[in-house]
C-alpha cells in the first residue's frame, strides 16, 4: 500500500536526473510501442495492435506520476 510518503517521492523524482533520464526512456518506448508499422505480418495485425493499446494505457497509468500537470487558472468574470 502506498503511503504518502512514496506518493511526494515519485511525485519528486519528475525533478531529479535519474527521473529524467527515466522519462526520456519511456517517451522511447511509447514511441515503438505506437508505431504499428513494425508490425510482421497483417495475420497479427488486430491482436499485435490491442497488446499494444494495452500495453501504452498499462505504461501510462503506471508513470502517471511524471506527467507535467498543467494548472488553468480562472480568470474572475468582470460581468459580476
Amino acid at each position: 500500500m502506498l503511503t504518502n510518503e512514496h506518493k511526494q517521492l515519485f511525485n519528486d523524482l519528475k525533478n531529479v536526473s535519474y527521473g529524467k533520464a527515466l522519462r526520456a526512456y519511456l517517451d522511447e518506448k511509447y514511441a515503438e510501442i505506437g508505431d504499428i508499422t513494425t508490425i510482421p505480418s497483417d495475420e497479427n495485425l488486430a491482436v499485435e495492435t490491442l497488446g499494444r493499446k494495452f500495453a501504452l494505457k498499462l505504461l501510462k497509468d503506471l508513470f502517471n506520476f511524471m506527467e507535467d500537470k498543467k494548472i488553468v487558472e480562472k480568470s474572475r468574470n468582470p460581468y459580476v
